[in-house]
């Protein structure tokens, strides 16, 4: 008879490393599909994907991750008992945002605007108590009273508040989740329009990378991005920079059927400042011609479409 063969005790190691890494691996996937769920408010399937990683954990003797997802259960079992409440102050918050582009006198305006950031201060906490400090939540509110403290030229306290709910993002959904993206676009946009190019550089550039992570790419999204890049880059005076950005601008205009657009004017006008600072006339000329053609093009199909609408559906005001 055949010796029986000797087990290779190393590789029984590796194979018992690699399969509690498998598992490890599963229980980090079935937890981060318990965050998405709750995200989307579906607080029974978020409630088995944690269970899911808590069984996972706790056969691998991992306390401590089996601790952080039992911790989380608790929180979205506060998210549900609380998110009545939570939605009836945002609904608050956005229904005096809906009367504030009514009202005219700038005291009564700004008088709005402070109620507006009191109330969603009133539901951040209440969030921050039922859902996390570090929830994806959380950070959205907190990107809302940013908004609307640059919306009363507060740029420092806008930043203090944005800044780190993009960090929250980041950590707790990912850098190339969308709605880290939108996060990151409109911190670029504060820097943006104070001029701050370096700034809007590196978060437009952030931005784009979360942009284009996405399954479905939003090109009219990422086309205004990359021409926003090519302004705060050009007006840095990085023109060849700048030229690559306004170019795939435009790329990603056409892709979404967009080439004859207001944005794409827009992109060729900013392509002939590039040039006209690079003392290159002619292209320059070429560029606003451009411009100048596609606003054409859309007053020609204006026109066109008005003429194929039968006489009685015209509304004459």
């Amino acid at each position: 008879s055949k010796p029986n063969p000797q087990p290779n005790e190393e590789l029984m190691a590796q194979t018992k490393e690699l399969a509690a890494e498998i598992e490890g691996t599963i229980a980090d996937i079935r937890f981060q599909m318990g965050i998405l769920y709750e995200l989307r408010e579906d607080y029974d399937r978020a409630k088995t994907s944690c269970w899911g990683a808590v069984h996972v954990y706790h056969a691998a003797g991992q306390t401590g991750h089996e601790e952080i997802v039992k911790q989380k259960l608790k929180l979205i079992e506060s998210a549900r008992e609380s998110k009545a409440k939570r939605k009836e102050i945002h609904a608050k918050a956005e229904g005096l945002a809906r009367r504030v582009a009514f009202v005219t006198d700038p005291d009564h305006q700004r008088s709005i605007k402070c109620e507006i950031i009191e109330t969603l201060n009133e539901v951040l906490k209440l969030e921050k108590k039922n859902l996390g400090w570090e929830h994806p939540v959380v950070a959205n509110t907190m990107m809302k009273i940013g908004a609307w403290f640059f919306e009363q030229n507060l740029v420092d306290e806008a930043l203090q508040v944005m800044e780190p709910a993009v960090s929250i993002l980041e950590t707790q959904i990912g850098p190339y989740h969308p709605m880290t993206g939108k996060a990151l676009l409109s911190i670029a946009s504060v820097y943006n329009d104070e001029e701050r190019w370096e700034q809007a550089q590196k978060y437009y550039k952030r931005a784009l990378s979360a942009l284009r992570a996405c399954v479905a790419v939003d090109r009219p999204r990422e086309g205004a991005t990359l021409y926003h890049l090519g302004v705060a880059l050009y007006s840095s005076g990085r023109f060849e920079e700048a030229m690559e950005s306004l170019s795939d601008s435009l790329l990603a205009y056409t892709a979404a059927g967009l080439g004859i657009h207001p944005d794409t004017a827009h992109v060729w006008v900013a392509m002939g400042n590039v040039y006209r600072l690079r003392n290159e006339w002619e292209d320059a000329v070429m560029a606003y011609a451009n411009a100048l053609a596609v606003v054409r093009d859309m007053h020609w199909i204006a026109k066109h479409e008005e003429a194929m609408v039968p006489a009685e559906c015209i509304v004459y005001r």
